[in-house]
């Protein structure tokens, strides 16, 4: 994986580099986006009722509890436009921030984890489990103008790949009886599936964007589902992504556009 990031480090730098021969056609630009995590729990963690113990093994999903995820993320970006201006080659710095949460599935009051221990089997009695992961990534992307190029409206596709670092981490579960919340750091580490320290993936967008006459950009964009390269990315549910949304905004450097 560090591999990935020395590369994306390298090219970030060339464009960067490139502000000096080319001040007219370097954009500084600002994105915000969001989506929704798919909700299906990670493979290690076992939900059961507790009347019957029962557990179906072929029966992939859990059946008494249920998830919900939400990733938000932002950047800075150095935007270098190409071909014409055919096609626009960004790199920069994105923070991402991921929470997660498992809450008892439909009535059922409390979540029932069945957690292997050297004791054996422990049953915990839950009323919520959480956790909140930040990472700070480089993205390399490129984006091909589809229609409007001669127009100030332009529909673009784009396409990209981020390698970063987890810089903060947080899993928190809240037990039904008070008592119990001295295990909380047991049952979180025995699992074995702390958040990889290393987060990359593959992502592509479709885009609607407005260009001024004086340069300036602004988009919004449907974010397809990620596909990863590190795994696990996140200790609750699996890494699947629904689709998102992507606002961005840039600025031409060269001061002149705006006389």
């Amino acid at each position: 994986m560090r591999h990935w990031l020395l590369l994306l480090l390298f090219l970030s730098i060339s464009l960067l580099s490139l502000k000096a021969q080319h001040p007219t056609a370097i954009r500084v630009g600002a994105e915000y986006g969001f989506m929704n995590l798919s909700g299906k729990m990670s493979g290690h963690w076992e939900f059961r009722h507790p009347p019957l113990g029962y557990f179906n093994p072929d029966n992939l999903e859990n059946e008494y509890a249920t998830g919900e995820g939400r990733m938000h993320y932002a950047g800075l970006k150095i935007e270098l436009p190409t071909l014409k201006s055919r096609v626009t080659l960004a790199s920069g710095l994105r923070y991402t921030n991921v929470s997660q949460q498992v809450l008892p599935f439909s009535n059922m009051s409390h979540l029932y984890l069945y957690h292997p221990s050297a004791r054996g089997i422990d049953i915990y009695r839950l009323d919520e489990m959480n956790e909140s992961i930040g990472y700070v990534s480089i993205p390399l992307e490129a984006d091909i103008i589809l229609l409007g190029y001669y127009s100030n409206w332009q529909v673009y596709l784009k396409g990209g790949i981020q390698a970063g670092v987890k810089v903060h981490e947080k899993g928190h579960i809240l037990f039904t009886t008070p008592g119990m919340q001295t295990h909380e750091d047991e049952v979180l580490a025995e699992t074995g599936k702390t958040p990889n320290t290393f987060y990359s993936n593959f992502y592509g967008s479709l885009g609607l964007r407005l260009t001024l006459n004086n340069g300036m950009r602004a988009g919004a964009e449907v974010v397809m589902p990620y596909l990863f390269l590190s795994k696990p990315n996140w200790s609750f549910l699996s890494s699947d992504t629904l689709p998102g949304i992507q606002f961005t905004f840039a600025v031409p450097l060269d001061p002149s556009s705006f006389k």
